[in-house]
């Protein structure tokens, strides 16, 4: 009995974490992980075990550096260069601090950003548009990506359930 009520407690969770998840700077692989990791000491790792933990742990070091690797990845292949990268981080922030509308801030924050840095850097307007473009397609890839390793974190805890039911 009170394992089912751990269950359901912690699906109910996850599944508000996995909604959540997909407003930006909403650290979803992470906050999914916390629920596993005390999901699993409140059951003493029997329906979560410990190859499970490993796979989530993975799964969460990623979702947390897609800021990282993903700008670098996916405005590199377009010709952005590394202050146009940067711009789009620091404009990322900035936006979302100053535009209190949750996405709304921090997109338009991010391709400003990556204008104004690229136009500084290169001096041509054209080329600074391009880095904008880049920035918009590279910042809406990250937010699928953070979402989709959360989705996968979900469904490796519904594995493991299944697998030690």
């Amino acid at each position: 009995m009170v394992t089912t009520v751990l269950i359901a407690l912690t699906l109910v969770i996850q599944v508000v974490v996995v909604t959540i998840s997909i407003l930006p700077f909403i650290p979803g692989p992470l906050l999914l992980w916390l629920v596993n990791i005390a999901f699993a000491f409140l059951n003493d790792f029997e329906r979560l075990p410990p190859i499970f933990l490993i796979i989530l742990t993975v799964l969460m070091l990623m979702g947390m550096t897609t800021g990282l690797w993903m700008p670098l990845l996916g405005m590199k292949a377009q010709g952005v260069s590394c202050w146009g990268t940067l711009g789009m981080l620091i404009g990322g922030l900035i936006g979302t601090f100053v535009v209190p509308i949750p996405v709304c801030g921090t997109l338009v924050g991010a391709i400003l950003g990556a204008l104004a840095f690229e136009l500084v850097n290169a001096g041509s307007m054209e080329h600074a548009v391009s880095t904008g473009k880049a920035a918009f397609k590279t910042f809406i890839l990250e937010m699928f990506a953070d979402f989709t390793i959360t989705l996968v974190m979900f469904g490796v805890f519904l594995v493991s359930l299944w697998v030690t039911g």
